[in-house]
């Protein structure tokens, strides 16, 4: 997947940074809606959003050309920002050392997605 971007540099750099940066949100928001018991903790944005207001310090420095943003006594959740292009990569990392993402949807989960998807779709106000 690419796309044709015209526009001045910093306007590119602040669409990437909007773009990419809405990902991991939507991204909870999804499986939150699919699975109801899931906390911010899966979500790396939400989640260190929600340990800065809990009162964690938040690390912010510079590596290999990236701004990395986390949580001082946390080494599992970072947001890390090229800063060149503005796009957001968000990484968890377990307590095994993998590196996680977001499972597939298949069978059940799809099936709730595509009903849910439908339903909000085809619903009408009274």
């Amino acid at each position: 997947m690419g796309m044709s971007v015209v526009g001045a540099a910093s306007s590119m750099r602040a669409f990437n940074y909007a773009c990419s940066s809405a990902i991991n949100p939507i991204e909870h928001w999804v499986m939150k809606s699919l699975f109801p018991n899931i906390n911010t903790s899966t979500s790396i944005t939400l989640g260190l959003g929600q340990l800065l207001l809990d009162g964690e310090t938040l690390e912010i420095f510079q590596s290999n050309g990236y701004t990395v943003i986390k949580v001082l006594s946390n080494d599992t959740r970072f947001l890390v920002i090229d800063p060149e292009t503005g796009i957001v990569r968000d990484i968890m990392i377990s307590e095994y050392g993998w590196i996680n993402g977001a499972y597939c949807y298949y069978n059940l989960q799809t099936n709730m997605a595509i009903d849910l998807g439908t339903n909000l779709m085809n619903y009408e106000q009274s």
